[in-house]
């Protein structure tokens, strides 16, 4: 997020994880922030899609294992999305 107000902070990152990420100094402050807001994107796509799911079993009710498979489907497609997000955002 272009122009988003910025902190310095001290972390402490694994050696095999730093050395994966193969970033010059200067790029991984960036990376590091790309990888960290995606899954947090991430997460906040999860509790979205299960208060929806909720939302709809309250007002529908599944009634159905077609109902539940398709839900399955839908969060597994929104799962996979997200990592070739991340492996674009990573690149």
């Amino acid at each position: 997020m272009a122009g988003a107000a910025k902190r310095k902070v001290s972390l402490t990152i694994d050696a095999d994880l730093l050395d994966s990420l193969g970033a010059s100094p200067r790029s991984l402050s960036a990376t590091v922030n790309a990888l960290l807001r995606l899954g947090w994107e991430e997460q906040q796509y999860q509790a979205r899609l299960t208060a929806l799911a909720d939302r709809l079993y309250i007002e529908h009710g599944l009634n159905n294992p077609t109902d539940e498979a398709e839900l399955e489907r839908l969060t597994a497609l929104g799962e996979k999305i997200e990592r070739i997000a991340g492996a674009q955002a990573a690149s």
